[in-house]
């Protein structure tokens, strides 16, 4: 069995040559939404980091059901990650004094 630090740091090398991941959700209709999401941060212990609107429907379904996956696809490699998403950080509004934390 693979030692899972060996494991994160072969996922983490295959998942930053990605810009754009397919975020999976579930709806409170219970179907399935997918989107693609531009990845902002990727962090070497496996956490994406994602920008989104505060009031965006995506945000409602991971309040609602923070479990999601992440496809990663490029012409030559793919991955899917499964896991639990959580709102985290602040948004600033260009131009405007409207700070929300998330």
């Amino acid at each position: 069995m693979a030692d899972p630090i060996d494991t994160r740091e072969h996922l983490h090398e295959l998942l930053k040559e990605f810009d754009t991941a397919m975020m999976i959700t579930c709806g409170s209709d219970n179907v399935i939404h997918a989107r693609p999401m531009a990845v902002a941060e990727l962090m070497s212990d496996g956490t994406a980091w994602f920008v989104a609107d505060i009031h965006s429907p995506k945000v409602a379904q991971i309040q609602a059901d923070p479990t999601v996956t992440l496809t990663f696809q490029s012409s030559r490699q793919f991955a899917s990650v499964h896991g639990t998403a959580t709102r985290a950080g602040v948004i600033v509004m260009p131009n405007t004094n409207n700070h929300q934390t998330l």
